[in-house]
């Protein structure tokens, strides 16, 4: 049998045909698109992450400020109640305390603190002041301006007008009196600044819209009591002491024991500048009326 031998060839150096530059640059491309999508999930995660912990910081901080509120108008309310409802009281134990019998003790101030807050206080009878809408409703209206003015107490004479009218209508009851707030009566009432705080706490140290209009004359001081006497007249005799000056057909507007309070509460720190609050008794009853700044 025939046999037919091929010569063998010998290859040396055999190897692997080599990728060429096309195949490189596919490869990069494929690991940077890799690298790329990783570095998005991570930014991806860390805004998610992020916005998650404001979140939680954000709702953390908005429950301490409701907290914080919440504390405060604990305080304010458990001031108003303790302080008003005993405000004679305090009064007479405090003149009881001092030797005290007359003369101008119309005011108590304090630094209280409630709850970790710390409050300035200010306790001050209101039949111990000028009352501008009793005045008025007893057809003083212009005696009453003058009073006010001399008491360094600007008024806005165009309210006063018109409340003269309202007031001074037959059946108008002294606890239906209209426009009971300072912005109605009072130039320059705004507060926008703790000056404007400093004055209008200022103004309300000898004028008020509350009470029964009666003069508490051992309280008042010697210039409420001049200023009252200016809108209902004087006597023969006249002291400034006893109120023995007022005149013998106004005797009437003389009282000895007061039924009505205001309480200034200034906090130290909080969103609400200041509160007034005013508590009254009426037909057995207390009423109450507050403003904030």
């Amino acid at each position: 049998m025939l046999q037919t031998e091929f010569p063998r060839v010998r290859v040396s150096g055999c190897s692997r045909p080599r990728k060429g530059r096309g195949a490189n640059f596919a490869d990069g491309r494929r690991h940077g698109y890799i690298l790329l999508m990783v570095v998005l999930f991570l930014l991806i995660a860390a805004l998610t992450t992020s916005s998650i912990l404001n979140r939680s910081l954000s709702g953390v901080l908005e429950c301490k400020r409701l907290e914080e509120q919440l504390q405060d108008r604990w305080a304010r309310i458990s001031l108003q109640r303790s302080v008003l409802e005993r405000g004679d009281r305090i009064f007479t134990a405090y003149e009881r305390i001092n030797g005290i019998e007359a003369g101008g003790t119309f005011k108590l101030e304090k630094n209280v603190t409630v709850a970790d807050k710390r409050y300035s206080i200010q306790l001050s009878d209101e039949e111990a002041k000028v009352n501008l809408l009793h005045g008025i409703k007893t057809g003083h209206a212009q005696k009453t301006i003058g009073a006010a003015n001399l008491l360094g107490v600007p008024l806005r004479t165009d309210v006063i007008e018109k409340l003269a009218v309202v007031l001074t209508r037959e059946g108008t009851q002294e606890w239906t009196w209209p426009s009971r707030s300072w912005s109605s009566v009072l130039q320059n009432s705004e507060v926008h600044t703790l000056r404007d705080l400093r004055r209008l706490k200022t103004a309300t140290e000898k004028v008020t819209l509350w009470g029964s209009g009666r003069l508490h004359v051992q309280r008042a001081t010697p210039e409420v009591i001049a200023a009252h006497r200016s809108i209902y007249g004087v006597n023969r005799q006249g002291n400034v002491r006893d109120g023995s000056e007022l005149a013998e057909p106004v005797n009437d507007s003389i009282v000895e024991r007061s039924s009505c309070y205001s309480l200034w509460l200034i906090p130290e720190r909080s969103n609400v500048m200041a509160t007034f609050t005013v508590q009254w008794s009426h037909l057995g009853s207390p009423d109450r009326e507050g403003f904030a700044w």
